[in-house]
C-alpha cells in the first residue's frame, strides 16, 4: 500500500481543480474570440483566403486547448488510481466539475496500472 500525507493529496486535489477551472476558461474565451472574429468577417471585405487562414489558426489553437483538457482528465485518472492504491482511498476530495464520472471508473483503471511501491 502507498502513504501518502493526507495534507499533500489535498493540496493536490486543489490544484487539479484550479486547473480544470482554468483549462475551461481558456477554452471558452477561445470560443468566444472565435465567435467574435466571424462576426466581424461578416462586416469585414477580407479575402477569404485570409478569412480562411485567421479561422484556421483559432481551431488549432482551440485544438490544442482541448488536446490539453484531454491530457488532464487522463492524470485525474492516473491520480485517482493511486490514490485507490493508498493510505487515504477512503478520503474523499471531490472530484472537479464534471468529472464525478471517474469515481466509477478507478477500479477499471487500477486494474490495469500497476503504481510501484
Amino acid at each position: 500500500m502507498l502513504t501518502i500525507q493526507p495534507g499533500a493529496a489535498g493540496a493536490v486535489a486543489a490544484d487539479t481543480k484550479r486547473a480544470v477551472t482554468a483549462i475551461d476558461a481558456a477554452l471558452l474565451c477561445d470560443t468566444q474570440l472565435m465567435v467574435t472574429i466571424i462576426e466581424a468577417l461578416q462586416e469585414s471585405d477580407l479575402p477569404i483566403k485570409r478569412s480562411q487562414d485567421l479561422l484556421q489558426s483559432m481551431t488549432t489553437g482551440i485544438n490544442h486547448v482541448m488536446a490539453g483538457r484531454a491530457a488532464m482528465v487522463g492524470t485525474i485518472a492516473k491520480l485517482t488510481a493511486i490514490k485507490g492504491q493508498s493510505n487515504i482511498a477512503p478520503v474523499n476530495y471531490g472530484c472537479p466539475a464534471g468529472l464525478g464520472f471517474m469515481e466509477s471508473q478507478v477500479t477499471e483503471i487500477a486494474s490495469v496500472e500497476t503504481v510501484p511501491a
